[in-house]
């Protein structure tokens, strides 16, 4: 797969090819590949408890590792299919049902083209048709393990998800990518650039708007809400706060609430420099690619060890 900058698009034609149904180009174009579906404000992905492949699997809310049981499939006529096992989202209950509870529980089921397997992606939510009701993470709750399940449509944080691949975030005139420092994946971690090496320290997830990595389920921050030139860009535990919002301006990722850009500090382009927040002026060393073939990354810097 060949890199791109973000967002992508998708033609009419390749929308109707792939049979999406949703009203967002970036969504369909993820959701044809094959992607995470994930939660930005816990930062986890919906996956199949135990990885099952059986019917009635419970669906669940865990951290994103970019397993095949995390990864689906929108089809044409809106089932979401999952890669793992071939089988769809699914209401419990089956298509023989009359009405859906508020709380009925989300499973994998075999795909039978069932009113209950059939979903509108628009506005961050994933919407049942036939419900009416979205899909929602039982009483808000960040936890692995957390029941996803059917509940009327509200829009608060626990309705909303977003489709992203596994990419490296490059710098390409230094020919590295962003990194979390010393491999911790704990809260107040400094983000630098280091050798691309396709690590998963080095794999991102762009979803509206937030930049998750995937291995440690948090998101990419800036330390103590700053808005000043210099100010240090962390990893932290993704809370929807508009300091971990990023727009992509083409090439630039902008943090809104504070007007500033993602920096190579010094414009260094040694292993290990900070990340921080300057303000944007259109040098290289505030350009970024994502590449959504990790791999070809690592190969394009000249990295060596290649973790996916």
């Amino acid at each position: 797969q060949a890199s791109c900058r973000l967002p992508l698009r998708l033609s009419a034609s390749a929308m109707a090819r792939s049979g999406c149904v949703c009203a967002c180009a970036l969504a369909c174009a993820a959701l044809a590949r094959g992607t995470s579906v994930i939660n930005p404000f816990s930062g986890k992905c919906l996956d199949v408890e135990g990885e099952s492949d059986a019917d009635d699997a419970r669906i669940i809310l865990q951290g994103c590792s970019d397993t095949e049981s995390q990864r689906w499939k929108l089809v044409e006529g809106g089932a979401l299919v999952n890669f793992k096992s071939g089988k769809c989202l699914d209401i419990q209950g089956g298509s023989g049902f009359t009405g859906v509870w508020d709380g009925t529980e989300m499973i994998l089921y075999t795909c039978n083209g069932g009113d209950n397997q059939k979903w509108v992606y628009g506005e961050g939510a994933l919407k049942n048709p036939s419900s009416d009701k979205c899909l929602d993470i039982e009483g808000e709750s960040k936890e692995d393990g957390t029941k996803v399940i059917i509940y009327g449509c509200h829009g608060r944080e626990n309705q909303r998800w977003g489709f992203s691949a596994v990419m490296a975030m490059m710098a390409p005139a230094y020919g590295k990518c962003l990194d979390i420092q010393d491999g911790i994946l704990e809260d107040g971690t400094d983000v630098v650039i280091w050798t691309c090496t396709g690590a998963k320290e080095q794999q991102w997830m762009y979803v509206n708007g937030v930049i998750i990595n995937p291995k440690s389920g948090k998101c990419l921050d800036i330390q103590d809400q700053s808005t000043s030139d210099g100010a240090s860009v962390i990893l932290w535990t993704c809370n929807d706060g508009e300091n971990q919002r990023w727009e992509d301006t083409g090439g630039a990722f902008l943090n809104p609430y504070s007007g500033k850009c993602l920096d190579i500090y010094g414009e260094g382009t040694s292993d290990g420099t900070k990340v921080i927040l300057y303000g944007c002026h259109g040098r290289p060393n505030q350009d970024w690619m994502l590449f959504g073939n990790v791999r070809r990354a690592a190969a394009s810097s000249g990295g060596g060890r290649q973790e996916l």
